[in-house]
């Protein structure tokens, strides 16, 4: 199982919590239902801007999203809040499956995620 197997459940259990259509969230994230759909279904993995553009649309956060993806592969939920800037990252590694990790292991995973967090920040301050 990798990382972010589910994410596709993961977005229509919040899709279908926000009361939204596909169409619905595909017109207020900017992409086709089409796409909605293959993300859904997981025929396609959505990039990271897209990511981003479908939690605004939904009025969520990736926390919201790692949730998601917990229960989407029936995996118990965490509390995953923010507190402060930063996110208990131990929290953060055992939801996305990384358990029993050296500490140089997890160093490299929370720079990994710390990376894509910032892409997501650049992506969303982005004109468009």
């Amino acid at each position: 199982m990798t990382e972010f197997e589910g994410i596709g459940r993961a977005l229509k259990l919040l899709r279908t919590r926000a009361g939204l259509k596909q169409k619905e969230l595909a017109e207020r994230a900017g992409i086709t239902p089409a796409m909605i759909s293959n993300y859904e279904t997981e025929k396609a993995m959505p990039q990271i801007p897209t990511v981003e553009s479908l939690l605004d649309a939904l009025g969520a956060d990736r926390f919201a999203l790692l949730n998601a993806i917990e229960e989407a592969n029936h995996r118990p939920l965490r509390d995953l809040t923010e507190v402060g800037d930063r996110t208990d990252e131990t929290k953060i590694l055992e939801v996305l499956g990384v358990r029993a990790a050296t500490v140089d292991e997890e160093g490299h995973y929370m720079q990994v995620l710390e990376a894509v967090c910032r892409l997501l920040e650049l992506a969303r301050h982005r004109p468009h």
